[in-house]
C-alpha cells in the first residue's frame, strides 16, 4: 500500500513581495501586525490578523482572522465567515488590494 504524498501549498503575491509556504498541519496568519501575524503585510487596510490559511490533509482552507473588518475574496467572490477550501491557481484578494495566487507542490 502506497500513501499519497501530502502536498505543500505556496502563496505568492502578484507583485512578488510576499511568498510563503503552508506546510502539512500548519496554519499561517496573514495581516498587518508583525506581532500577531506570521506574514506581516505593510498595509493599514488589513486587520492585525486578516486571514488564516490552514493546511488540512490534502487541502488548503482560508478563513477570516478573529475580528474581520475588511473583505476577502477568492476568484472575485467574497468568502463567507465559515471560510473556503482553496484550489491551485485560485486568486485571493485581501481588501481589494493585496492579491495572492495559490500554488501546490507534490513532494
Amino acid at each position: 500500500m502506497t500513501l499519497e504524498p501530502t502536498p505543500i501549498f505556496r502563496c505568492r503575491s502578484r507583485d512578488g513581495r510576499y511568498v510563503f509556504d503552508i506546510l502539512p498541519g500548519q496554519s499561517v496568519r496573514v495581516g498587518r501586525s508583525q506581532e500577531h501575524s506570521d506574514i506581516a503585510i505593510d498595509s493599514n487596510m488589513l486587520c492585525r490578523i486578516h486571514a488564516v490559511f490552514h493546511h488540512r490533509g490534502s487541502k488548503c482552507v482560508l478563513e477570516y482572522g478573529p475580528n474581520p473588518t475588511s473583505p476577502i475574496s477568492v476568484n472575485g467572490e467574497s468568502i463567507g465567515k465559515e471560510g473556503i477550501t482553496l484550489n491551485t491557481g485560485d486568486s485571493i484578494k485581501f481588501n481589494y488590494r493585496v492579491i495572492f495566487e495559490l500554488e501546490r507542490f507534490d513532494p
